[in-house]
């Protein structure tokens, strides 16, 4: 339907219970605003003015982690896991697929990525190898108007942190340091070390050469 002023387009979605789903393509317009469309065998009338503008949320229906598995989540719930369980899926749904099979979705695990996944219909999130932290699981559906409603509140997800993966890398940058200092100590110490040994060296050449001139001297040799 096209509304004339505006030029804006919208569509309207027979309800799926209806044993017969064929109708033609010809339509008119009653006096009273009411639109008439020829079905097979008989009319469809509708109202477009008193359109359902009430739209059904987009709710989390349920979370698995491969073994165990939680339906119907509420609002705003926490779910703890061990560093093991760090794959696990998320399903989600309206009430509004009842009227229109072609809603679109998007999620996101703010977290891990803030960036939004668009999944058209598909109606389930896959998350693998999800390093330990805490994350919010979030979803948001199109309405047939192109606007986006989003969950009321996100599901949280804490997942545990593995204590040597996550020690790992301070603990090597910490050895490397060490390896560091200990090579910069010793490239020290010889050089030193070296040093101490051309200073005795000089010295002792000097002190060798003063001695003999002192003794030639007392020969009674002069330079």
């Amino acid at each position: 339907m096209v509304e004339l002023k505006t030029g804006l387009v919208k569509n309207f979605n027979v309800g799926f219970a209806r044993t017969n789903n064929s109708y033609a393509n010809y339509s008119c317009l009653l006096p009273d605003g009411r639109v008439a469309s020829e079905s097979l065998g008989s009319f469809l009338i509708f109202n477009p003015l008193a359109e359902n503008r009430q739209r059904a949320p987009v709710t989390i229906s349920g979370f698995s982690d491969g073994i165990n598995a939680i339906p119907f989540l509420s609002s705003g719930q926490e779910i703890k896991l061990k560093s093991s369980q760090n794959y696990f899926t998320v399903n989600f749904a309206s009430l509004n697929l009842l009227e229109n099979k072609d809603v679109q979705f998007a999620y996101k695990l703010e977290g891990a990525n803030d960036d939004w996944v668009y999944c058209r219909n598909q109606q389930t999130a896959y998350f693998t190898n999800v390093t330990g932290g805490k994350y919010v699981f979030k979803v948001k559906m199109q309405n047939p108007d192109g606007s986006w409603t989003e969950s009321p509140a996100g599901l949280k997800i804490d997942v545990a942190k593995k204590i040597l993966r996550d020690c790992m890398v301070p603990c090597s940058l910490l050895v490397l340091a060490l390896v560091a200092c200990g090579i910069w100590y010793l490239r020290l110490f010889r050089k030193k070390l070296l040093k101490n040994e051309s200073d005795k060296a000089i010295a002792y050449f000097a002190n060798s050469l003063q001695g003999k001139v002192r003794s030639m001297n007392c020969c009674g040799y002069y330079l």
